[in-house]
C-alpha cells in the first residue's frame, strides 16, 4: 500500500507540456450594420429609426444625413486592418433632382436609433474629416452599390475603442436633390448596409497546455 500511494503521488506531481496553436486567422470579415437611421432637417424633431430606408439630401433647408453603426466583435483579436469598405445600396421610391456627391464622416458621440433626431444631434457631433466620397442619386437603379474606403476610420475604432459609427452627408447643403438607401430594416438582407474588412494576423502565437492527474492549466504567449 505504501508503494502504491508513493506512485500515485508522483503521478499527481508530474506535469506534461503540450503546444497548441490557437492563433487568430485573418481574411475577409463581412459585418452587417447593427443600427441605421436618418436625421432630417425638414422635420427636426422626428425619429426615423423604424424605417426600412435611410436617405441623403442636399436640398436647401431639407438636408438629410444617414447614420450607420457596426458591431466589430466579429473581428479576430490582435490583427491589423488591411482594408475596410462600407457598402450601401440605392433604394427606389424616394428620390428627386440629379445625382450629387456625398461623403463618409465619423460620428463623434453615441446615438440611439430609436430617439436620435436633427434637433438632438447637432453638427458638433460629426467629424470634419472626409474618409471617402461617392456619387449617387435619382438616376441610379435599385440596388446600385456605393462603396466607401474607410480603412483609417475602422483602424481608429479598433485602436481607440471609439466606434460610434459613420454618417453619410451631402457634399453641399445647398441643392435640390435627394435619394434613399436600404437600411438595416430592409426586407432584402443582401441590400442592408455592410462593412467588408480584410485583416492580417500574426500566426506565431501559441499556447502551452499544462496537464496532470490533478489539474489542467493553459498559458498563451
Amino acid at each position: 500500500h505504501t508503494a502504491y500511494r508513493r506512485q500515485r503521488q508522483m503521478c499527481i506531481r508530474d506535469r506534461y507540456n503540450f503546444s497548441v496553436n490557437l492563433a487568430a486567422t485573418g481574411g475577409l470579415t463581412t459585418i452587417n450594420s447593427s443600427k441605421a437611421t436618418l436625421i432630417y432637417e425638414g422635420d427636426k424633431s422626428k425619429n426615423y429609426g423604424n424605417d426600412n430606408y435611410i436617405e441623403v439630401s442636399n436640398y436647401t433647408g431639407y438636408n438629410t444625413y444617414s447614420f450607420i453603426e457596426f458591431n466589430l466583435g466579429q473581428l479576430p483579436q490582435g490583427c491589423s486592418i488591411q482594408s475596410a469598405n462600407l457598402k450601401v445600396y440605392h433604394k427606389n421610391g424616394s428620390e428627386g433632382g440629379s445625382n450629387f456627391n456625398f461623403n463618409a464622416k465619423k460620428i463623434l458621440s453615441s446615438w440611439n436609433e430609436g430617439t436620435v433626431t436633427w434637433n438632438n444631434f447637432n453638427s458638433n457631433n460629426i467629424g470634419t474629416t472626409i474618409y471617402d466620397t461617392e456619387t449617387g442619386g435619382k438616376n441610379d437603379s435599385d440596388g446600385k452599390e456605393y462603396s466607401f474606403n474607410i480603412k483609417s476610420l475602422v483602424t481608429d475604432w479598433v485602436n481607440n475603442n471609439n466606434n460610434n459609427g459613420v454618417v453619410l452627408v451631402p457634399d453641399s447643403s445647398n441643392g435640390s436633390s435627394y435619394f434613399a438607401i436600404h437600411s438595416d430594416d430592409s426586407s432584402s438582407s443582401s441590400l442592408k448596409p455592410k462593412l467588408e474588412i480584410v485583416t492580417s494576423c500574426n500566426n506565431n502565437n501559441y499556447c502551452l497546455l499544462y496537464t496532470s492527474d490533478a489539474a489542467d492549466d493553459m498559458q498563451c504567449v
